[in-house]
């Protein structure tokens, strides 16, 4: 599964990626780094949404995961990778 849509949703379409995977799928949750803007201050909705989505991925006991940081052109940015594993 790849999530890349409005942040604001991501913790409701994490709910709904979950429903159809199976131990070893992925779901890859894009734009999670944000120019470093998730920190914990920041109270944009769209950094909200990635924060509480980062957030139910950690606490979610079928979930292995990991974030990436990217750099390039549009600067700072990243993906958070998470493993079905039950």
């Amino acid at each position: 599964m790849f999530i890349d849509a409005d942040k604001p949703s991501n913790p409701a379409y994490l709910e709904w990626a979950l429903r159809p995977t199976r131990p070893g799928s992925v779901i890859i949750g894009d734009n999670v780094v944000r120019d470093g803007a998730v920190a914990p201050a920041c109270t944009d909705p769209r950094v909200r949404g990635v924060r509480r989505f980062t957030e139910l991925i950690a606490e979610h006991p079928r979930l292995t995961s990991t974030a990436l940081q990217t750099v390039g052109g549009k600067g700072y940015d990243g993906f958070v990778m998470a493993l079905v594993t039950g």
